[in-house]
């Protein structure tokens, strides 16, 4: 036997199975206690019940101590032992506990038990939680034997349910959403995350979108410290400082939410400190196994979702696209979140870049796409909405403004532009098929089937009378 399996079997990590980790933590329990907790951490001894020595031997710390085995033959049949004594005991305990709660257990076959068994492990498994908590295993065993009543309300009762929905940024982030703001790296992402913080915790609106006030949690896994406060000095150089008690962070702490310790922190750190945003950044730092994987993922999703359930905190998981523009992973990502958006790069600017941000999902709605400028100088940095027309009015030639300006008046159809220009219907649709087409929008009469022609709602926005006086 090689040096590495001998490490494997000895240091608990063989097949990557960490059976036991806490030996400690096992011996304090009841002995039934135990019992379950041990026999559910060897799931291929349940359905079929097979010699251990079908299976590569999992690795058992002190518990059972393998350590002092000296090859993996020994452990082998140290462990095909230890299966017998192991079953013998568990019949017998199983025994004891159709005598002390016999309305409970309403089988009499030791083998469902065991199926029930199995059952719940595998699901624990898969979740990815709980796996050596046998108090948790205990309970999910004795919800089996429960009888089960669900909640209903009369159809009177649900007219009094709340059914308000609140925004923590409208229409983007509804208040106790679960939210996933993809980007590919380098559109500013992160920035953009660290304004609507800003935002948020200042009471401020951003870009024009409505914003609920609060307190924000930070959770930053991928750029430290130093980083995030060059980042928030860049952002408040433009408005108002942020209250030194509206936004807390954690860098580089460790969070990882495959483990039920990090999402339990994570939920206790809303509720401590009463928060209405928490950003995380990002999934790919803080998930144990492949985000591809919805075995990995799932788990990870449905922690956090619940997190937003019982603490009405909105949480925005920021995360990566793929090479054609979509999220990158599993498709359990989407199914489990509230609202998808994703950040596409559209065009490099003097001072930054044009970002389009895209609700690829919504709950219970529709969200426009916005475009925004994120720009960026030597001191600081900001977002605003971004339009078209700003960039093109100082490029306008004297017939293109003619015809807006006979626009402003109202739609009008070709030859009602003509007239009121004195352009050529050729010209008038070349400037409005090319130098025009973000400004003038098309529209098509239902009762004369005849093409009408408007300014476009950027334009109205955009262009003052002063622009229009100049010309």
């Amino acid at each position: 036997m090689t040096q590495k399996k001998e490490s494997a079997l000895t240091t608990g990590r063989g097949n990557g199975r960490d059976i036991i980790s806490h030996p400690e933590k096992v011996e304090a329990l009841e002995p039934e206690k135990t019992l379950i907790f041990l026999l559910l951490q060897l799931p291929k001894l349940f359905g079929v019940i097979r010699p251990i020595k079908k299976v590569f031997p999992p690795a058992l710390h002190a518990a059972f101590d393998v350590a002092a085995t000296a090859n993996q033959d020994k452990a082998i049949s140290y462990l095909a032992n230890a299966q017998k004594e192991l079953l013998d005991a568990y019949f017998a305990v199983t025994n004891a506990f159709w005598d002390t709660h016999p309305e409970l257990f309403r089988r009499e076959d030791d083998a469902e038990l065991i199926r029930i068994l199995a059952n719940i492990h595998r699901r624990l498994l898969i979740e990815n939680r709980d796996r050596l908590d046998p108090d948790i295993l205990a309970a999910e065993f004795a919800r089996s034997f429960t009888p089960f009543t669900p909640t209903i309300i009369t159809h009177g009762e649900l007219r009094k349910v709340d059914s308000n929905e609140r925004f923590v940024l409208y229409p983007y982030i509804p208040a106790g959403a679960f939210v996933i703001l993809a980007g590919d790296g380098g559109t500013g992402k992160t920035y953009l995350a660290l304004d609507i913080a800003r935002a948020v915790a200042n009471n401020e609106t951003f870009c024009g979108m409505k914003t609920t006030p609060g307190k924000v949690l930070i959770v930053d896994e991928e750029s430290g410290l130093p980083r995030l406060k060059e980042r928030m000095a860049r952002i408040e150089h433009y408005h108002d400082p942020i209250p030194d008690d509206n936004v807390f962070y954690c860098s580089y702490s460790g969070f990882c939410f495959s483990r039920p310790q990090s999402l339990t922190a994570l939920k206790q750190l809303i509720v401590d400190r009463e928060i209405t945003l928490c950003m995380i950044d990002a999934l790919v730092d803080v998930i144990e196994g492949d985000e591809n994987s919805a075995q990995d993922v799932t788990p990870v999703m449905r922690g956090l979702r619940e997190i937003t359930s019982e603490t009405g905190a909105a949480i925005v998981l920021i995360h990566h696209t793929n090479k054609v523009g979509g999220y990158r992973g599993s498709s359990a990502l989407k199914g489990a979140v509230d609202v998808l958006l994703i950040a596409t790069q559209e065009k490099l600017t003097p001072n930054g870049t044009v970002v389009k941000i895209k609700a690829d999902k919504m709950r219970d709605g529709h969200a426009t796409a916005k475009r925004l400028s994120l720009n960026w100088d030597a001191e600081g940095f900001t977002v605003t909405p971004y339009n078209p027309v700003d960039e093109m009015k100082d490029k306008l030639r004297e017939d293109e403004w003619t015809i807006l300006t006979a626009l402003r008046a109202g739609r009008k159809k070709i030859d009602e532009i003509v007239a009121a220009t004195g352009l050529s219907k050729n010209t008038i649709h070349s400037r409005l098929r090319f130098a025009l087409k973000d400004l003038v929008d098309k529209h098509k009469s239902g009762q004369e089937q005849a093409y009408y022609y408007e300014l476009s709602a950027n334009c109205l926005e955009s262009l003052s009378e002063a622009d229009f006086n100049d010309e």
